[in-house]
């Protein structure tokens, strides 16, 4: 009885844990999808120039700031002390594309409501059954698993998004290299390739619109991309802000630079191919010697055995 007693609990606890952590990943979903819509109903009218243009409405950004509002005292409980720490979190949060300061408090909140909610049903365990070493273990596994798993999403948020950039990059070099060529300025490639680009790969295009409203701004070429090199986790991407920073510097012609790095971006990633499609044959090597290895020796020695069996038996 005890034992059914906690196992309720515990699919209680977990059950309250992911109901927990979906209503907080769904709620910056939600306001990441209605970014994407407004993001594609303006595309036809787009202006990356136009401040009025960006996709958090007055609306939308008054309705984030109450909810991050009533949820101020629950996000400081997590609230990093530590400047170099908090940097990284909102460096990793900058990786996910989550780049507003309620994004960050909104996170904590979450980590913090999953914190409590855990440390609860551990309250509940403890007063409802004696503690045991196994119900220690599993109290341990809650409250790690409570405290760890807003961090585990945010890394595949990040792996996610970063892929997805990367996936984006050579369709992105092609229209570059064709808008310069074409006679269009640096500014003016970047918009109409961020306007193309917003449909299909709206995480680079959002990249590209932050780098145009950063240059709207006032900022230097060399510092905006300098800045998108950190917003990026991708070599090919630092090396791309590189060239462009170079040859913007230098004077020299950027169409033929990002040209020659569009060759050489296409070839290195061919190679990386290459590579990942080399490494399949020793992937394979322990699957198949597991599974197909022992059925083929079954198929070949099952007759020889029954054989040897009835002989014996005889």
């Amino acid at each position: 009885m005890k034992m059914d007693s906690t196992l309720v609990a515990l699919g209680v606890s977990i059950l309250g844990m992911v109901i927990t952590v979906h209503l907080g990943v769904k709620t910056v979903i939600k306001r990441r999808q209605n970014q994407k819509t407004t993001d594609h109903d303006l595309v036809d009218d787009y202006n990356p120039y136009d401040l009025s243009n960006v996709p958090l409405n007055a609306q939308e950004a008054h309705s984030n700031l109450a909810l991050v509002k009533h949820l101020k005292p629950l996000a400081q409980m997590l609230q990093p002390g530590d400047q170099v720490e908090l940097n990284e979190l909102k460096q990793r949060l900058n990786y996910a594309g989550m780049r507003r300061n309620e994004d960050l408090e909104l996170f904590n909140a979450v980590r913090s409501g999953i914190l409590l909610f855990s440390l609860l049903i551990i309250a509940l365990l403890m007063i409802l059954n004696p503690m045991s070493n196994k119900l220690l273990l599993w109290l341990v596994m809650t409250f790690a698993g409570a405290y760890y798993l807003p961090m585990l999403w945010l890394s595949s948020k990040v792996n996610a998004r970063q892929e997805a950039i990367q996936r984006s990059l050579p369709p992105t070099l092609d229209l570059l290299v064709t808008c310069m060529e074409a006679g269009l300025n640096l500014e003016g490639a970047l918009e109409r390739v961020s306007k193309e680009m917003l449909a299909s790969d709206p995480e680079l295009a959002e990249e590209l619109q932050v780098i145009l409203r950063e240059l709207n701004a006032g900022l230097n070429v060399s510092v905006a991309f300098k800045k998108f090199a950190n917003r990026v986790q991708g070599d090919d991407l630092k090396n791309l802000s590189n060239v462009i920073i170079q040859s913007v510097t230098l004077g020299s012609s950027l169409g033929r630079a990002l040209r020659e790095y569009a060759a050489t971006a296409r070839r290195r990633r061919e190679f990386k191919l290459e590579e990942e499609a080399g490494k399949v044959a020793a992937k394979l090597t322990l699957p198949l010697t597991v599974c197909l290895l022992p059925c083929s020796m079954i198929a070949m020695l099952a007759p020889a055995i029954v054989t040897i069996s009835n002989a014996l038996g005889r």
